[in-house]
């Protein structure tokens, strides 16, 4: 495809896999550490494109507040065709050739934005196998964009949620002895690392 937006995949090792307007923060921050050289899991981003197509297809994309609700299409019902081929596709190279569990991952667009962190506020699925559970976490990280938390959360830092799209990464687990993080950011100014 000529544009990046009209992808609805993207591997985090691709050049496109930066702009957080296709993939959301947290994905473009893992694709810029992987260009970077560091060690990121293998992983695909089903784009914001994808969100939208399937929005679309469910019929609410003019009324978006009823997503979230128990009816909600992104649960229920058949996926848009193009988005369930490149859904099954990344789920084919991710998981089902090496058997690997996945880490299927929100990754919304104002997500880890300055003055938006929305730490907390969406849901990431750890040790998915099945293309069937696939399906089901992809489904609920787009749902979760709705959730009363993440509309609370929204509201008081003015992001309209109609306006904003819900990236998904489908994302190889590690199997770590230990693991850890950093914040390069905490409000005294310094570091913050942790471990386990």
């Amino acid at each position: 495809m000529s544009r990046a937006s009209e992808r609805l995949a993207v591997p985090l090792d691709d050049p496109d896999a930066v702009d957080a307007e296709l993939v959301g923060g947290k994905a473009a921050t893992l694709a810029r550490l992987l260009q970077a050289g560091l060690p990121v899991p293998d992983g695909i981003c089903l784009t914001a494109d994808a969100y939208r197509l399937q929005r679309a297809a469910a019929g609410v994309s003019g009324s978006a507040e009823r997503v979230g609700t128990a009816d909600d299409p992104y649960l229920q019902g058949t996926l848009a065709a193009p988005v369930a081929e490149a859904l099954d596709a990344a789920h084919a190279q991710i998981a089902e050739g090496s058997g690997r569990l996945l880490a299927v991952r929100s990754s919304a667009l104002r997500e880890d934005a300055p003055g938006t962190s929305f730490a907390g506020q969406f849901d990431t699925f750890l040790g998915i196998a099945t293309r069937v559970d696939t399906v089901t976490a992809v489904r609920a990280c787009w749902a979760c964009l709705w959730s009363t938390r993440a509309l609370r959360y929204m509201l008081a830092h003015d992001v309209d949620p109609g306006r904003t799209a819900m990236a998904v990464i489908l994302q190889t687990i590690i199997e770590a002895r230990a693991a850890g993080g950093a914040l390069s950011r905490p409000e005294d100014g310094g570091a913050v690392v942790t471990g386990t």
